[in-house]
């Protein structure tokens, strides 16, 4: 008895010294800020020097916990070259638990936590929802890095456009607040239409194809491909994830966005819009989401792009002409075309289809055949956000998938050239910005087929007014949409001011022929996030969002009436036991978890000793 109560006395006493290590983890480039190594200052002691992985990448260390503060620095030798309390004026306090999440140096938010703020649903979800990814996680900022050769990197580095279209293949890591994943045989190339000619290019990484390698090396959170958007057309960073929250909310299939930090090699490229590619998964969890994936039966999935060839500028309208430019006006996606089909019958089809309609078609036999309601509400977001780029005024960056059946979905899609940006149609009616002004083929002034032969007839017209009217009473308002801009305000914050910093040296070369787009100041995007006048050259999207709504308001006597009755979007991303996603309202912290479960377990094994 004496010898158990010796035992468990000692067993307690190192149990609680064992408690008192705690596991600091951080995510840090040292060479980016002139230094060698990363450190940990507590309570303002002499920095703790802490120890690499992930390339470099990655810094962790057991140290005291904090009895007040604690922030991380950059070491050259033992020397301090940049701190986040001296360089970023702000320190660090503990959270709890055993360990921190993976912080990233100058960066004070982990996780969005209570600044989280989601927006109103004003239409039932599209069961794609349920085959959300937490690749793209509310809330959070992963920090992605390419490892390419140093060939490679230097042709990257100092292409003008020659090699475009070249594909690299190389390495990379990918941490999140609570997971690091590093891949090996993955596809870095360009991506992006206008804007893959500024220095900081936008880019796809596809993940191994390899037939061999095992799911780990094949896949992230169930995506084998993801986009980095360089927003670089978007001074307020936030209108591509903004607008596909609304096209959420209102049921328009609408890729998941979210935002990241990315490195190549040793260089820092920026804040990127973090988001899904559409393609064959995409389409499969959007308008198959029930059918098993051995079940599935495609149709075809085209993009709409408008064409600029030999003094030749055609939209993709949707017109049945000009074959000898169909692959160019309407690309089909890799790998998503009906099964027995060419690749442009469906189309073919659809347009004949399109042409044949009449104002004595019946609506019903219309609906029967084209998802009116998703087009309705898509083109209501064209005409809100002023997407001048888009299918009504330009014939240009949209969807259009036929499927197996015939039915026939359209939606929009690529928002950085929006909310005021460059804009012709400010508070104007819904029929000036649906007019297009821009010449067609050799064939003058001549309007999108689907305003045409939907838009303005009955009883289409009445139709689009109604939904226009209901989504700024119910969601296009800053009632609705201001707490979710001043969240991801205050959230990417310090985001902004590395992008900022990262652009300004970056290596990279702006193609031939082309002019660099200017970079914004911190304090510029503040403003165009808060109504403020900024000196940036953009209406910026709150004071856009507030100009809009308040002109619907009193030119169609809109009220708004904003509440959370039909959900919620843009909450915290679960997954079930049965694989299947749900978004949340509810913030968690797995450090705060961790913290929960060490202290049980320690509770729970004093409690058996001593008894």
């Amino acid at each position: 008895m004496k010898f158990n109560s010796i035992f468990g006395s000692l067993l307690l006493s190192s149990l609680v010294t064992l408690a008192k290590a705690e596991k600091y983890n951080v995510v840090a480039l040292p060479v980016e800020y002139g230094g060698s190594s990363v450190g940990v200052v507590i309570d303002n002691a002499e920095p703790v020097v802490m120890t690499a992985s992930v390339n470099g990448l990655y810094w962790t260390v057991e140290a005291n916990k904090p009895s007040s503060e604690y922030f991380y620095v950059i070491l050259n030798e033992s020397n301090v070259v940049y701190s986040e309390k001296a360089n970023f004026n702000f320190s660090r306090a503990w959270s709890g638990g055993k360990e921190t999440l993976n912080q990233v140096f100058g960066n004070r938010y982990d996780r969005a936590g209570n600044l989280l703020k989601t927006i109103p649903r004003i239409h039932e979800a599209r069961k794609g929802c349920t085959k959300y990814s937490k690749l793209f996680q509310e809330g959070e900022v992963p920090v992605i890095r390419m490892h390419l050769n140093d060939q490679d990197y230097t042709t990257l580095i100092n292409d003008t456009g020659s090699n475009k279209d070249a594909k690299y293949i190389g390495s990379l890591d990918i941490i999140t607040p609570d997971e690091v994943f590093q891949f090996t045989n993955v596809e870095l190339e360009l991506s992006g239409m206008g804007s893959r000619v500024y220095k900081k290019h936008p880019f796809k990484i596809s993940l191994s194809e390899n037939k061999t390698d095992s799911k780990s090396n094949t896949e992230i959170y169930d995506r084998d491909s993801f986009k980095l958007r360089n927003i670089v057309y978007d001074s307020s960073y936030i209108k591509g994830k903004l607008t596909s929250d609304i096209l959420t909310s209102l049921g328009v299939p609408a890729p998941q966005a979210a935002f990241a930090r990315f490195y190549i090699n040793n260089t820092p490229f920026g804040l990127y819009e973090l988001t899904e590619t559409i393609k064959k998964k995409f389409v499969r969890n959007m308008f198959h989401t029930d059918e098993k994936k051995k079940d599935v039966k495609y149709g075809t999935l085209y993009k709409g792009v408008s064409l600029s060839t030999d003094g030749l500028k055609i939209p993709a309208f949707l017109y049945n002409d000009y074959p000898e430019y169909m692959d160019e006006l309407y690309p089909v996606a890799k790998k998503v075309i009906r099964t027995g089909a060419q690749e442009y019958d469906d189309l073919k089809e659809v347009l004949a289809w399109f042409e044949s309609l009449t104002e004595a078609t019946p609506e019903s036999e219309i609906r029967a055949r084209f998802d009116v309601d998703v087009f309705l509400r898509g083109m209501a977001v064209e005409y809100l956000i002023c997407q001048w780029d888009g299918y009504l005024q330009g014939g240009n960056n949209f969807y259009l998938y036929r499927n197996v059946d015939g039915f026939i979905t359209f939606f929009p899609f690529d928002f950085d050239l929006t909310f005021g940006k460059w804009c012709k149609f400010k508070q104007v009616p819904f029929d000036t910005f649906a007019q297009s002004v821009k010449p067609y083929g050799t064939k003058g002034q001549i309007f999108a087929q689907l305003y045409n032969k939907i838009l303005n007839r009955e009883p289409f017209k009445t139709q689009m007014k109604q939904v226009i009217d209901e989504t700024v009473s119910r969601l296009f308002n800053i009632e609705a949409l201001g707490d979710r801009i001043g969240y991801l305000k205050e959230f990417l914050r310090d985001a902004f001011v590395w992008d900022i910093s990262a652009r300004q040296v970056l290596p990279s070369q702006t193609f031939d022929g082309e002019e660099e787009e200017p970079i914004p100041d911190f304090d510029g995007v503040m403003a165009l996030l808060s109504g403020e006048e900024s000196s940036v050259s953009d209406y910026g999207i709150y004071k856009w969002i507030q100009d809009t709504s308040n002109y619907i308001a009193t030119t169609d006597n809109v009220k708004f009436d904003v509440s959370n009755k039909d959900g919620e979007v843009g909450g915290i991303i679960v997954i079930k036991k049965d694989g299947k996603s749900e978004v949340d309202g509810d913030v968690s912290s797995n450090a705060i978890s961790r913290y929960i479960i060490d202290t049980a377990a320690l509770i729970f094994l004093t409690l058996l000793i001593m008894f």
